[in-house]
């Protein structure tokens, strides 16, 4: 019978390989971003909120953002709350580009960020003027900053958009 000091030993080193490879999984978590359909959402759990960080919604619909809006407490509403328990970023890709049919108010409204087909986040500030503050922080390239013409741009942030190359979307 072996002594208790090698079967600590023992015990040690497979503790010390199941920590490896469970941080070696969370790093590789950290990184992973998985695109799934509205539609099948439902069928993914617990499984795809281990294996990534980063969840997009693809095909979300005029019907998937209302019930964001009103929050309605359905089963699609119970899901982005176990992705949120997991720690898991969920983001938002409509089924095309959003016009006309989207409201830029809503975009503000919802809090996952919402990404058109082509991959652009789509962003709305929801205020008479738009200022440096509110593009300072926006990605070069990836952004499309939706505003209505009533709503003003001022030089520096208009400066800034064209330096980012962050396309400008107007709608009356």
């Amino acid at each position: 019978m072996p002594k208790k000091s090698t079967i600590r030993v023992a015990l040690n080193l497979m503790l010390d390989r199941l920590i490896k490879q469970v941080i070696e999984r969370l790093k590789i978590r950290e990184t992973t971003k998985i695109s799934i359909s509205q539609v099948e959402m439902l069928s993914y759990g617990e499984e795809l909120f281990i294996k990534a960080k980063v969840v997009r919604i693809q095909d979300i619909d005029r019907i998937f953002l209302n019930m964001l809006l009103n929050g309605e407490n359905g089963e699609k509403q119970r899901w982005l709350a176990l992705a949120k328990f997991y720690d898991v970023e969920i983001e938002l890709e409509l089924f095309d580009t959003g016009e006309p049919w989207l409201s830029y108010e809503e975009i503000a409204k919802i809090t996952y960020p919402i990404f058109s087909k082509n991959g652009k986040q789509l962003i709305h500030v929801p205020t008479n003027v738009i200022c440096y503050r509110d593009v300072a922080l926006l990605d070069s390239g990836t952004t499309l900053l939706c505003k209505y013409q009533k709503q003003f741009i001022t030089a520096l942030a208009h400066e800034d958009l064209k330096k980012k190359q962050i396309d400008v979307q107007e709608r009356v």
